[in-house]
């Protein structure tokens, strides 16, 4: 069995020697020396780069957004040290944007660059300095009018080796895709056609 007496008796007996003080009291100047450059780290100037997690929110359900709304933004941001210690550690809080707050136009969602800088300084706080954003603008066009179901044909372009032989027409998982129009979609489009797929072998 492991005596545990004896092992603290050790311990007790290797922090009491000179040793032991010695290395006791250069572990404190340590902690010391950290603390203080901690607090100095802190009041200095600093740049970090950060993706802020983007909702939109409050959008009813009519309407379909026919842009790519970005999950996130890429933000390069200087501020003091303990302006930013908020963000070093943990998940990044969301940033949340109010649907029609931003409607400008009919069908459009816009946050104009200065907008959106306006919007970073409040999530970051007012002595934080915005140097640059990704995307540095949102405008995103929706639609209040119901998708329409038309046909998917596939434009490929593809050749097995030597030997081989395709064993019928390619095909998609689906044969039918929903098409959304700001303003509905006209009744000449009936189909809608892949990107090009070439491929060989």
């Amino acid at each position: 069995m492991v005596d545990y007496r004896r092992i603290i008796d050790k311990a007790k007996g290797a922090v009491h020697s000179s040793k032991g003080r010695d290395l006791l009291l250069y572990l404190m100047f340590v902690c010391v020396a950290f603390v203080f450059w901690f607090f100095l780290s802190l009041d200095s100037e600093q740049q970090r780069d950060y993706d802020v997690p983007v909702e939109i929110e409050n959008v009813p359900d009519s309407i379909t957004m026919l842009g790519r709304v970005p999950s996130s933004l890429n933000v390069s941001v200087q501020g003091k040290g303990y302006q930013l210690i908020r963000f070093m550690w943990g998940k990044m809080p969301l940033m949340r944007i109010r649907f029609f707050d931003n409607v400008t136009e009919e069908n459009v969602f816009a946050l104009p660059r200065p907008k959106l800088e306006s919007r970073l300084r409040e999530y970051f706080g007012q002595g934080v300095q915005i140097q640059s954003m990704r995307p540095d603008s949102l405008r995103i066009r929706y639609t209040t009018v119901p998708g329409v179901m038309v046909k998917l044909d596939i434009n490929s372009d593809i050749h097995t080796d030597l030997q081989y032989v395709l064993s019928g027409p390619i095909t998609a998982n689906v044969d039918s895709v929903r098409v959304f129009a700001p303003n509905g979609l006209p009744s000449s489009v009936t189909e809608v056609i892949t990107e090009p797929l070439i491929r060989s072998g």
